[in-house]
């Protein structure tokens, strides 16, 4: 189930304080049969789950939270300068969607079936030569409107070798913003015709996987719910 995030930092100016902020992009709910990490583009808008197990169980889950399991927002990563300041939601320009292509010349797939995701990147680090200056990762692309063309906006550059850490599995955090906020300053920003249009191309899948879940547990009160506390019993 392959998936990119980006963590931009924000500078703390005047004690503002401010979180960084965070884009979370995925491929599909279902995962993919392809080992090669890159053979998808990412996304804000994966490819909806089709696997009753998963919509029953990790997208209900989600869908308590909001009703776009399926989406996360773009509208806070693109609400605030690098020092702090906040741009406003009537002025904030954010889009529909964010795609992330993967720079496949530069990381081919390789011709070891057995190798996973991690190997694979770290296996590239030491292949890469070092007199060579480090390749883009990404492109970034984005569409304004769910109807709308995709425009290139930029790339994402590596500046280090790619590797795994403890920090990063058990530390590192990127928050996966709600679609709702997406919304709101939308309305701001773009009034609620554009609103209204976002939100009939979404749906709000995430009313009728919560509705399923409510009915399932109500039909069977019997479910056992008390998890075990112990982490090696989990």
């Amino acid at each position: 189930m392959p998936s990119a995030a980006l963590k931009f930092f924000v500078d703390d100016t005047e004690g503002a304080n401010r979180p960084s902020m965070n884009l979370v992009t995925q491929v599909s709910f279902d995962g993919i049969t392809d080992p090669y990490f890159f053979a998808e583009d990412f996304t804000n808008h994966p490819q909806r789950s089709t696997n009753e197990c998963m919509m029953e169980t990790m997208v209900a889950k989600i869908a308590e939270a909001s009703k776009f399991p399926f989406s996360t927002g773009t509208a806070h990563f693109a609400g605030y300068e690098e020092d702090g300041t906040f741009i406003g939601k009537d002025l904030t320009e954010f889009p529909f969607e964010v795609i992330l292509k993967p720079n496949r010349i530069a990381f081919p797939r390789s011709t070891d079936t057995e190798e996973n995701f991690l190997d694979f990147f770290e296996n590239w680090s030491m292949m890469w030569p070092d007199t060579q200056e480090l390749p883009v990762l990404f492109e970034v692309h984005a569409r304004r409107d769910p109807d709308s063309d995709t425009e290139y906006l930029g790339e994402i550059k590596l500046t280090s070798e790619l590797f795994a850490s403890e920090y990063g599995d058990e530390k590192l955090f990127f928050k996966h913003e709600r679609y709702e906020r997406d919304l709101g300053t939308l309305k701001k920003a773009r009034g609620k015709s554009t609103v209204n249009k976002w939100i009939n191309h979404m749906r709000g899948e995430g009313r009728e996987v919560l509705k399923k879940w409510e009915d399932q547990m109500s039909a069977n009160p019997n479910i056992n719910l008390d998890f075990p506390s112990n982490e090696g019993d989990a």
